[in-house]
């Protein structure tokens, strides 16, 4: 659960959003959106009402959001999709949500239209997670709720790469010597 929670805290703000299309009947409608995540982890959205997922969310609420890890390449890499209903944020609530969308998008010059309206994923149904190759299964919403983004994670990358680079030997000297396993390199 932590893991996701960091994984979508992380990522670039972008994710695909799927609706049940209203001009398709029966079909899916996948769209490239902007979100960002509430203290909870609910993701929520700035919608025009022309766009089409707006328009089928307006007559049916039920999505799903997939999320890739910031520096998802592939296969092997995490990957998250919530299951959920995508309704319209209380008006009371949205000045609440714009530090947290501009801190995930500075430019969202948008978030003060007229035309636009706030969404949120308010009750996740099914979280189903792929971290990698062997490395796929599902949490409970209580469960993802419950957890936390790793608050290292927003600095781990440059640390990690400082260690490797600067102090690879010492690295190679504590797996050694505390774990106990013959290495010839660590990172």
């Amino acid at each position: 659960a932590e893991e996701i929670r960091t994984m979508i805290h992380n990522s670039h703000g972008f994710a695909v959003l799927s609706t049940n299309s209203q001009s398709l009947d029966g079909y899916p409608s996948g769209s490239v959106v902007g979100f960002a995540s509430d203290a909870t982890g609910r993701p929520f959205f700035v919608f025009s009402g022309m766009s089409g997922h707006t328009q089928d969310l307006v007559k049916d609420t039920r999505a799903s959001l997939t999320v890739a890890s910031a520096s998802f390449k592939g296969a092997a890499d995490g990957r998250v999709c919530l299951v959920g209903d995508v309704v319209r944020v209380p008006r009371d609530e949205v000045d609440a949500l714009k530090g947290a969308c501009r801190e995930k998008h500075p430019g969202a010059f948008w978030v003060d239209f007229k035309d636009f309206t706030w969404w949120r994923m308010d009750e996740i149904k099914a979280i189903r997670f792929v971290g990698g190759f062997a490395r796929a299964g599902a949490i409970t919403a209580d469960e993802y709720h419950a957890a936390a983004p790793d608050p290292i994670s927003a600095f781990a990358a440059p640390v990690m790469n400082h260690m490797n680079d600067d102090h690879s030997e010492a690295t190679l000297a504590m797996v050694k010597h505390y774990i106990g396993f013959p290495a010839t390199a660590a990172s």
